[in-house]
């Protein structure tokens, strides 16, 4: 599946949007044998997952696919020329989350690498 964004703020005088995205969570296990996906819904304390999107601009299903742990949501700012048209600052904004996304995803299983994990001393 791939990513989807909502640009929630937009600011002119900046050149700039705020931008939400949903990400997939890759499939497997973590280094704990626990699933990814059960690591992420734990990590973010149980469904229902908040998103910063309001309801009413969530795609469908993209609730419940925060909700099981098969999309997370992350954000950034994104930049773009103050002369360029709609299409250009629409082609900077995606071309700054595929640069971003695959760092957001290292970072994500970085975080929940271990997560599960049990032992006895």
């Amino acid at each position: 599946m791939p990513d989807q964004y909502v640009i929630l703020q937009t600011a002119p005088l900046n050149n700039s949007s705020f931008v939400v995205v949903h990400s997939t969570v890759p499939p497997g296990n973590n280094q704990a044998g626990t699933p990814w996906t059960t690591a992420l819904v734990e990590y973010k304390g149980g469904a229902p997952i908040t998103s910063l999107v309001p309801t009413s601009l969530l795609s469908t299903g993209i609730q419940d696919q925060l909700d099981n742990g098969t999309r997370y949501e992350w954000s950034f700012t994104g930049t773009y020329g103050a002369n360029d048209p709609s299409t250009g600052k629409r082609d900077q904004l995606e071309s700054q989350l595929a640069a971003q996304s695959t760092g957001m995803r290292d970072d994500l299983q970085d975080t929940l690498r271990w997560w599960g994990q049990t032992g006895s001393v």
